[in-house]
């Protein structure tokens, strides 16, 4: 995806993820949804209200804490400054920022200028800003700015392959529908990204 800002392009979300917390009932959603209002209840997903953890350490360049939460599967169409929604941008070192966002307001519990550490809590998760569903929208960047950046890429040292979701099959987890998952070659995998639709847990102690 490349941003025209200022009259530059920029491809911020080159390398960006979304990650959705699929529950045990290999859904999005907590309750059943032959509920109507289910659907449509942001508390009704598994992942709203989650922590939400630095991945590395830093120092908090960023954080905007203004924006309520979107309506799930209704397409808020916010744009510009607005997309990220409330967020948190920290400075890793040697040019490199690491951005999260769709945060829950006041949940983001650190301010501009803080050193933060791995494992830190810096927010809860919510759906705030260009969000069609509670999940978490993570970048990593040349600059401290969501839009006007060069998107970087990066590894997890550890994750655990679950499975993966097939290409059909997302439109329907997108508004709840629970969802076979393929577990072909699951196990431990190291320094990779994830890949586009796989299920997955990540900071494992082995």
């Amino acid at each position: 995806m490349v941003n025209q800002v200022a009259g530059e392009l920029w491809t911020s979300e080159q390398f960006a993820i979304d990650f959705e917390l699929l529950g045990p009932n290999n859904s999005f959603l907590s309750k059943p949804i032959s509920q109507p209002p289910s659907v449509k209840d942001v508390t009704s997903y598994w992942a709203y209200g989650m922590p939400v953890l630095a991945v590395a350490p830093g120092v908090v360049t960023e954080v905007v804490n203004t924006f309520s939460d979107s309506v799930p599967t209704v397409n808020p169409n916010i744009g510009g400054e607005g997309a990220p929604g409330n967020h948190v941008i920290l400075d890793i070192g040697n040019g490199r920022y690491v951005a999260y966002a769709h945060l829950k307001r006041d949940t983001i519990n650190v301010v501009v200028g803080q050193r933060v550490h791995v494992g830190q809590q810096i927010a809860n998760l919510g759906n705030t800003g260009n969000s069609f569903l509670p999940h978490l929208h993570f970048q990593l960047m040349n600059r401290s700015s969501f839009a006007q950046s060069h998107g970087l890429p990066f590894v997890f040292n550890t994750q655990l392959l679950e499975g993966r979701i097939s290409e059909a099959d997302t439109d329907k987890i997108d508004v709840g529908m629970t969802v076979p998952v393929n577990r072909t070659g699951v196990g431990v995998k190291r320094n990779l990204m994830p890949a586009r639709n796989d299920v997955f847990g990540f900071n494992l102690s082995r």
